[in-house]
């Protein structure tokens, strides 16, 4: 498959507005009305305030005021704004996936991700606990790239620094009503209030809700609603001799059916495929729906439940010495869990097999950490120490119950009554427990060779403990020989690792900074928490820790009377002992894959064009592939009667597996890139803003397991939203019109196979190929809203 014309051009446009370079997310100067420029952004990326532009690393910084006037309400949006970052979730909430620079981890297993998020400086252990609202989010840094040196959790792909807003040191009160189609309804306020000179409070509540996007069409009736809220309470305390502490707490739920669409799609369905699923559901009256995998309209069995909350509480206690130092104390605690209710898993129009699954998380951490002041050696070195401290719970659980049709239907004939004798409900039950203790010490420095020439080393030393235990009881004998057999297996792993940094940073002029950097990163092995009929012992269940070196040489600055702030970043990274995940049908397992190599350009740019006009963007080039992945699951129609074609294993050999040397991973698509344009003006008394957005994904396998079929490749595509907002001469009222995917653009977020595909009948061996389904992403959005301040 091939990206179409347009959207190559639309590459072409976005290279050619990056060429005066890059950084983070624009706003205009307000205080020189005859000359627009871009204002300076502070980061904390490396855990001392900085100009992004002072900063030797490829980064995004996402303002509050952005995240809105763009439409990012959470972490998964946030692929708008961030070339070379992608997410999705998958059938379940829980399976909530993060990828930068192509490289990540599926969310519903007990492996660590690849992309490590922190809110407030404290680790967040699971992508799904960011499926709830940004609220109240005063700006995003997104670093891409391994981080084995600052970051309370190593990872090998990057890290997402959320911010939340502070206490202001004025008494504010804020709301915002909001409505749009799908009977999107939103409500938000916020509250700042100042006690004295040593004491402010903040606190901010949202509650909203839709329907959802999808139809069953036998009756016309909708699924995919859910309701939600959060709450932030926040306090800052400054006490004599420079010791001060921010408290946080927040808290949130998402509820409803929790169901996406799983589209069939009917195009991966051979005739002899149709054929036998028509007779495994006795008649095409039964079939589900075949035509477009996009529009959200289904017929097979969709119903369920979804409970989503957490809580959290974080503590930054600092003490800025007299002699400039600044010691911390970053203390946190989040509570997780995740609960959802599938009516059927198989995506069919007769029930069969029915799912409750569960994740929860129960984690805390302390980070001690020191910061040197820049003037240290007549200001040639300054630096950053820590020792850092992690404990996690986790647990996932799953529950299968089967109908009597599937018992009377797909069971042999002679195990029929085996089947029917039940249980039914409640037939297999997985429980799945781990406990991981990781502790760190880490340092990072700057020195200054000469006043343009800085070298910057690092170094953390990281030991991780893990404990756990995998159980499956199965009550339903059939169920135990085909979908889930009985298993008790106790767990163990232990691995320390080493991991530095390593640059050089050259800034010739003001505003102007030239580096290159080599670093490692490291994220630990650990179990596959995958339920499956054959039982696994340790050895098998257990898998080794993921390995990241990676190259980066750079240049960002402020160009043309400080109108543009650009940054170019090419890079190269090397991992060994990918941690991938494979499907054979009924069970997903995750192993270590080999080695993988990916290497491209990214580049992020702001241009005050005018007082009036700002434009901004990013776009990035990924070259993706394995250099070395013998094993990698093949094809999933390959059998023995397969002929000899590519995604099959060798002819007379093992047919389940094949040598993806050279393929390229999932999720990692060539080209992304986004384009931004803000203009303001005033009308009568009223001020006007409107804001346009350009997102381009490129062709990419989006399958959840990775084998290169080309049924699960997405073409690129063009996500499209606009805002415009109108503000009251005294600024205390504002209007706004919004949209998101205006073109109404039908892709698939995520694919994957049928389950339950051999019985079924929808494998082809003389192709490799199987039924696929779809996880559509968000059809056209439009709403308003209405804000007033205080």
């Amino acid at each position: 498959m091939h990206d179409s014309l347009q959207k190559k051009r639309l590459v072409l446009a976005l290279a050619a507005i990056s060429l005066p370079g890059i950084a983070s997310v624009p706003a205009i100067a307000q205080d020189a009305p005859s000359q627009a420029m871009i204002e300076e952004v502070i980061v904390t990326a490396q855990k001392r305030e900085q100009s992004i532009l002072e900063v030797p690393l490829s980064i995004v910084s996402v303002s509050g005021d952005d995240l809105q006037q763009n439409g990012v309400e959470n972490a998964l949006e946030l692929q708008r704004l961030v070339p070379n970052f992608y997410a999705a979730r998958g059938s379940t909430v829980a399976n909530t996936r993060f990828v930068m620079r192509g490289i990540g981890t599926a969310g519903n297993t007990a492996v660590d991700q690849s992309i490590a998020v922190f809110l407030d400086g404290v680790y967040v252990a699971r992508p799904s606990a960011l499926y709830s609202s940004f609220l109240d989010i005063a700006s995003v840094e997104v670093v891409r790239g391994p981080q084995g040196t600052l970051f309370g959790r190593n990872t090998t792909a990057g890290g997402i620094i959320l911010n939340s807003a502070r206490p202001d040191q004025e008494n504010t009160l804020q709301g915002r009503l909001e409505a749009g189609n799908f009977s999107h309804t939103l409500a938000e306020v916020v509250g700042n209030v100042v006690a004295n000179d040593t004491a402010a409070f903040r606190l901010a509540a949202q509650t909203q809700s839709r329907d959802g996007y999808g139809t069953f069409t036998p009756d016309g009736s909708n699924f995919g609603e859910q309701d939600s809220w959060s709450v932030r309470g926040t306090a800052d305390l400054t006490f004599s001799n420079g010791l001060s502490w921010t408290v946080r707490v927040d808290a949130a739920e998402v509820s409803g059916d929790g169901q996406n669409a799983n589209e069939a799609m009917g195009s991966t369905l051979s005739p002899a495929g149709l054929a036998n699923l028509t007779a495994a559901l006795g008649g095409p009256q039964n079939l589900p729906e075949l035509r477009n995998p996009t529009d959200f309209r289904i017929r097979h069995v969709v119903g369920g439940d979804l409970q989503d909350e957490q809580w959290g509480i974080s503590s930054d206690l600092s003490w800025e010495l007299d002699n400039g130092y600044t010691l911390s104390l970053i203390s946190g605690y989040r509570d997780y869990e995740n609960e959802q209710e599938d009516d059927d898993i198989l995506f069919l129009t007769l029930p069969l097999v029915g799912r409750t699954s569960g994740l929860s998380s129960e984690s805390w951490s302390q980070e001690l950490r020191l910061i040197s002041p820049d003037d240290l050696m007549d200001g040639r070195l300054n630096y950053v120490a820590g020792l850092y401290y992690y404990e996690e719970d986790a647990g996932l659980t799953e529950s299968l119950s089967v109908s009597p049709v599937f018992c009377g239907g797909f069971a042999p004939a002679p195990l029929r009554p085996l089947c029917a004798a039940g249980p039914l409900e409640g037939a297999s039950n997985l429980n799945f427990s781990q406990t991981s203790e990781s502790m760190a010490g880490y340092f990072q420095a700057d020195y200054f060779l000469t006043d343009s020439l800085a070298v910057q080393f690092g170094a953390r030393y990281t030991d991780d403990e893990r404990t756990g235990r995998f159980l499956q009881e199965t009550e339903n004998t059939f169920v135990a020989l085909f979908l889930r057999g009985p298993e008790d297996t106790d767990l163990d792993f232990s691995d320390s690792n080493p991991t530095y940094r390593l640059g050089l940073n050259y800034t010739p002029a003001d505003d102007l900074l030239w580096f290159a950097s080599i670093s490692t990163g490291y994220k630990s092995g650990g179990f596959d928490s995958g339920g499956g009929r054959v039982p696994r012992d340790a050895a098998d269940r257990s898998f080794g820790s993921e390995e990241a070196i990676n190259y980066e040489l750079g240049v960002k600055g402020r160009f043309f009377d400080s109108r543009v702030d650009a940054s170019i970043t090419l890079y190269r990274t090397e991992l060994e002992d990918f941690q991938a995940r494979s499907f054979d049908g009924v069970t997903f397992a995750t192993r270590n894959a080999g080695e993988l190599r990916h290497q491209g350009v990214e580049v992020d740019f702001n241009w005050a064009a005018s007082n009036m006009l700002t434009i901004a963007g990013g776009l990035a080039y990924l070259d993706s592939e394995f250099t070395d992945f013998e094993g990698a699951q093949a094809l999933p129609g390959c059998n023995a009667s397969s002929p000899d074609i590519p995604g099959c294993g060798p002819v007379g050999g093992d047919r389940g597996v094949q040598d993806l040397t050279g393929g390229v991973n999932h999720f990692a698509p060539e080209w992304t890139g986004n384009l931004r344009a803000n203009l303001e003006g005033e009308l009568g008394d009223w001020r006007w803003r409107g804001n346009l957005a350009l997102n381009y994904i490129g062709e990419q396998y989006v399958g959840g397991a990775i084998d290169n079929n080309d049924q699960t490749l997405e073409d690129g595509y063009v996500l499209t939203s606009a805002r415009v907002t109108f503000t009251s001469p005294s600024s205390t009222w504002e209007l706004a019109l919004f949209g998101d995917n205006l073109t109404d653009e039908g892709y698939c977020a995520v694919r994957f196979y049928q389950p339950f595909a051999g019985p079924l009948g929808v494998r082809e061996p003389t192709t490799g190929g199987s039924l696929t389904r779809c996880n559509p992403g968000a059809p056209r959005t439009i709403g308003a809203s209405i804000a007033a301040y205080f």
